[in-house]
């Protein structure tokens, strides 16, 4: 059937303006990136801990070890660690090492993602698909809450993740085998990978069996041996991080339908046409779009079962977002009509608009309405000199300083590295529950309370508040620099020995005490400090 020209001009204008979309929010990326690239102190406020983690593994310290007021290990599989002290090696070093891994990972994602809709969008339109896809990426920075560029190892997870389902979409056995290997690199990076793998793994089995059997061997072979090697070398302490404290963990319930309703509201474009593209290539090649679902499906329960778990973050939303970029383009490109394609390409633009702008902010006051490239994740003047003031008042003080909400600050104040907040609440995560169903903190002084535990629980918990319990009795500790709202937890854990060794002192400690802030995570600001008495 003839296609009207007028008709034509509409769609191939809409591609053009998609195209225009898509390079400007490449464009506000790059800039956004470089604006902050740099920063040498927090961006989000677990970043310096990564940085400590990554400065561990490369003096060869060791990262999964029994915990100490020294160092609590994240509950993270390793491959940020070794990439941040390898970059760390060479030339760059502090968070912006590990932020320029995450930097190199975004920018494979996006490549990834172009080709992958290159490669299934036939026709003319194929580039101008795939530019839209890519753009689309980018443009979910606001909503991801800018985690691309961060030293955090959600970026990284993703490209092992696309590598995997490019090697089984369009490779052979051979593909498959290396899938195995990508696979194990997505699980290193971040062990939600087990979560998606799983369904990639059945994708492939719809269109070719064998290769699923290669898969499914090479991944056995290689995350298996991995994490088997990882336990052997580290006593044990890589599964219990890894696999046993996550386990410890609540859900947050009230996720269960607000993943739904509220963390999808921005893209539900994309996964409107997501289930399009499933549904277009279901009429042509069942297997392959039982593989499109797979691929999706895996990717929107990884993103919502991670939101459920306790401590999950918008980060959680790149896996459904990276795939919901790559197959909304496909739908439209691939509409049998004319009208539908204008039609999708129409909820295309619609999506950029609503990934700048925050349609929840209008239901939920406390929300910002921009969500795209605004202010709000770089830092400011006043962040840096606040930095720059705790920096300094810990660098006057005569011995090692505990500052468990400032991961990096430490070191760059000439202090020996410590155990992050994060982790340690992570950690205390494996108490027992009282009566009303929380932590029971005053199990941990207590071995007999702890029986229910396994072994490397009970040793974790005893072991952590032994050696902070210790050096603080004995004053090791020049001061306790703890940070509101959530420094008083810290005092009640340890009150006895700090309140009996410790002073805190009265006033402000910075000029702006809220300015000390993060742009992105935990609420923690207005660090006080507790003196060691003389």
């Amino acid at each position: 059937m003839l296609v009207p020209s007028n008709a034509r001009c509409g769609e191939r204008l809409l591609w053009l303006l998609l195209a225009v979309l898509a390079c400007a929010a490449m464009l506000a990326l790059t800039a956004h990136i470089a604006l902050r690239l740099g920063y040498r102190y927090d961006l989000e406020w677990m970043e310096g801990a990564m940085v400590d983690h990554a400065e561990r593994a490369r003096t060869f310290t060791g990262i999964y070890t029994a915990p100490r007021a020294e160092h609590v290990p994240f509950l993270y599989t390793p491959m940020l660690f070794w990439l941040g002290a390898l970059v760390s090696s060479v030339t760059l070093t502090g968070p912006l090492a590990l932020r320029l891994v995450s930097v190199l990972a975004f920018v494979g994602c996006a490549v990834l993602i172009y080709c992958f809709v290159r490669r299934e969008v036939p026709g003319a339109n194929r580039k101008l698909a795939a530019l839209c896809a890519a753009g689309l990426f980018c443009a979910g920075y606001g909503f991801l809450r800018s985690w691309y560029d961060l030293a955090r190892n959600d970026t990284l997870f993703l490209l092992g993740m696309l590598a995997t389902g490019w090697l089984l979409r369009f490779g052979g056995r051979r593909e498959a085998m290396i899938a195995g290997v990508t696979a194990a690199f997505a699980f290193l990076s971040k062990q939600s990978a087990l979560l998606w793998l799983p369904a990639l793994g059945v994708g492939l089995l719809a269109v070719d069996w064998r290769r699923a059997l290669v898969f499914a061997a090479s991944c056995g072979l290689v995350i298996g041996g991995t994490a088997l090697a990882l336990h052997i070398a580290t006593d044990g302490w890589f599964t219990f991080y890894v696999f046993e404290m996550p386990q410890y963990h609540g859900w947050q319930g009230e996720y269960k339908l607000k993943f739904f309703t509220s963390d999808l509201v921005p893209i539900a474009p994309l996964m409107a046409l997501s289930i399009t593209a499933c549904a277009q290539r279901w009429r042509l090649h069942r297997g392959q779009a039982l593989q499109l679902a797979a691929l999706f499906g895996g990717a929107l329960l990884t993103s919502y079962l991670s939101r459920l778990h306790v401590g999950g973050f918008d980060n959680v939303m790149m896996p459904v977002l990276a795939i919901g970029c790559m197959l909304a383009p496909i739908a439209a490109a691939n509409a049998r009509s004319a009208s539908i394609r204008i039609a999708l390409l129409l909820v295309l633009c619609a999506q950029f608009a609503l990934l700048t702008l925050d349609v929840r902010a209008a239901l939920e006051p406390d929300r910002a309405v921009l969500m795209g490239f605004g202010p709000q994740f770089l830092p400011t003047t006043e962040n840096q000199r606040a930095n720059e003031e705790l920096v300094a008042a810990v660098a006057q003080l005569d011995g090692p300083v505990f500052m468990p909400f400032h991961g990096n600050l430490a070191a760059l104040a000439g202090k020996p590295r410590m155990a992050h907040a994060q982790a340690i609440h992570d950690l205390l995560s494996a108490l027992p529950r009282s009566a009303n169903g929380t932590l029971d903190i005053l199990a941990i002084a207590d071995p007999a309370r702890l029986a229910t535990l396994s072994p490397h629980a009970r040793t974790a918990l005893t072991s952590f508040y032994g050696s902070v319990h210790e050096a603080l009795s004995q004053k090791k500790f020049a001061a306790v620099v703890l940070d509101q709202p959530l420094g008083p937890v810290f005092e009640s854990l340890f009150a006895a020995a700090l309140t009996g060794n410790y002073e805190r002192q009265g006033g402000e400690l910075l000029s702006k005490p809220t300015a000390s802030q993060p742009a992105v995570g935990m609420v923690t600001h207005s660090p006080y400090f507790w003196l060691r008495k003389k």
